[in-house]
């Protein structure tokens, strides 16, 4: 949305953010309509707003350990400290181990052997 000044025509979805009213002021010629959010669509609603926000947060911080810093000081401003991420590492996988002392690997660069001649 930065950068386009005016609103084309059409019907909209979108909440009203401080740049949705900036174009809205910019636009002149259109009346423009809006209805309230219903309480139980809230919750729905506005964390896909958060998410695209935070997204955007993210791709732009180019520091891995700085997209880690900024999503958990969101996780503790709402409250969920035991959701904060202590590694940029995902948990994969969860078996007994193969036999003892070893355990299974997951990785998208290991490549198990055929276990037919017809692979």
């Amino acid at each position: 949305m930065a950068g386009d000044e005016g609103i084309v025509e059409g019907l909209y979805e979108s909440l009203i953010t401080r740049e949705l009213e900036r174009r809205i002021a910019a636009t002149p010629g259109l009346d423009f309509g809006e209805g309230a959010i219903a309480d139980a669509d809230e919750p729905e609603i506005f964390s896909r707003h958060l998410r695209d926000a935070v997204k955007r947060a993210l791709v732009a911080e180019r520091q891995p350990a700085r997209r880690l810093e900024l999503m958990n000081q969101l996780l503790s401003a709402l409250g969920d400290d035991q959701a904060g991420v202590v590694k940029a590492s995902q948990l994969l996988s969860a078996a007994p181990p193969l036999r003892r002392g070893t355990r299974h690997t997951t990785s998208v660069d290991r490549r198990l052997p055929c276990p037919t001649p017809h692979c």
